[in-house]
């Protein structure tokens, strides 16, 4: 078990004109999360240690805001709410349940949200009525949608494919462990994995296996795909893996800390990379042609996809919310009270983060998302699960 991290940074507050920063603090990583390494190694399969296999923490996931017309929430205590830009409460859902609702997904006006309830729920993003609900008799997580249907995995394995209408289109068991992490949609294709660390490339149209992929650790994260239709996937395993559209393996790139976090994808001058952080305490920048490192920069554990901009934002697991050049430089951090596992977001050029129960914070600051294949968690800030149009 290796030591913790030591890492110092600088708390600035932050403002359209940059920031003001009031002096250092140091932090220092658990122990057996990992130390500061990382190297990449092409072609390697599965393996390595589980880095500290942990039972998964609810609390926090609802925490990551949707962005359409409104900024769309759950919470960890049965509600979810829609704001406006400057942080007005649209309109809310109170559930009068304790169970969890997750990050919603955004198609058509549509809002989309899975939860401990048992059921998806189908709302209209305009006023927040219930269009209709849908059970599956056990709790299910994030979903994805797309111009054919919605699609979200359970807690006990299966993956489902529903129509905007609320009908059971098809299902199929993939594991006898949960489902957690979101399904990822390309060219009739859904990328998925499950707690058991088994990754799946599934049919689209008729939920038929394509290929999968065993690793050595729970994937509780979701994966994403490039232009051409190659897919990036990370697993607790301390590891992210890189696939053809067949299934075979690209590379690996082996970090020191289990991974929950899901790749951004972006153009660093003419490469696409993959930025990603892990429970180590770096964030890592990766060819994605090779699995090479581009750089590495100690930030504290993340356990939560990065959004790409001008810079590079990305949650930390104790409350911070960081800024990055794109040469992996720290421009700001800024502590909050409760906002891990909140992917950041951009909505009318400001970044917005919430946490798990009826808090957003709006940051003022003239952003915009980067022109790249998947430059935010789960792919766009509807959260639909779908790779960005070209």
């Amino acid at each position: 078990m290796s030591a913790g991290t030591t890492y110092c940074y600088i708390v600035c507050a932050v403002n359209n004109f940059g920031a003001t920063c009031t002096g250092e603090k140091c932090a220092t990583t658990p122990a057996g999360t990992g130390g500061t390494g990382g190297s990449g190694s092409g072609g390697s399969s599965g393996g390595g240690s589980q880095g500290g296999y942990a039972p998964l923490k609810i609390k926090g996931k609802p925490s990551t805001v949707s962005i359409d017309k409104f900024i769309v929430k759950g919470t960890s205590d049965g509600k979810i709410l829609a704001f406006s830009k400057d942080g007005k409460l649209i309109w809310k859902i109170d559930s009068k349940t304790e169970n969890y609702f997750t990050p919603p997904a955004i198609c058509d006006g549509i809002v989309f949200t899975g939860g401990g309830d048992g059921n998806v729920w189908s709302i209209n993003e305009e006023d927040g009525r219930v269009l209709w609900k849908f059970s599956t008799g056990v709790s299910n997580y994030m979903v994805s949608c797309d111009e054919d249907g919605i699609y979200f995995g359970t807690f006990s394995g299966e993956l489902y494919a529903v129509s905007k209408e609320g009908k059971t289109m098809w299902r199929q068991k993939l594991s006898s462990a949960r489902i957690v992490s979101y399904p990822a949609i390309y060219d009739n294709k859904i990328a998925i994995g499950s707690e058991d660390g088994k990754f799946f490339v599934i049919d689209k149209r008729d939920g038929k296996t394509i290929f999968e992929f065993q690793t050595s650790g729970p994937i509780r994260e979701g994966a994403v795909f490039d232009y051409e239709g190659n897919i990036y996937i990370a697993s607790y395993d301390q590891k992210v893996y890189s696939f053809t559209p067949d299934g075979k393996l690209r590379w690996s790139f082996k970090t020191e800390g289990g991974m929950y976090s899901a790749c951004s994808l972006w153009y660093h001058k003419n490469d696409l990379v993959c930025t990603i952080g892990s429970k180590d305490g770096n964030i890592y920048t990766i060819n994605t042609k090779d699995g090479k490192l581009l750089w590495k920069i100690t930030v504290g554990p993340v356990s939560i996809g990065a959004i790409v901009g001008n810079f590079i934002w990305v949650t930390t697991d104790d409350n911070r919310l960081v800024s990055l050049t794109q040469l992996g430089k720290i421009y700001l951090i800024k502590e909050f009270e409760e906002i891990y596992y909140s992917s950041p977001a951009i909505f009318d050029s400001s970044i917005v983060v919430g946490n798990d129960e009826d808090k957003i914070f709006i940051i003022p600051y003239s952003e915009r998302l980067l022109d790249s294949p998947w430059p935010v968690y789960r792919g766009n800030l509807q959260r639909t699960g779908k790779i960005k149009g070209k």
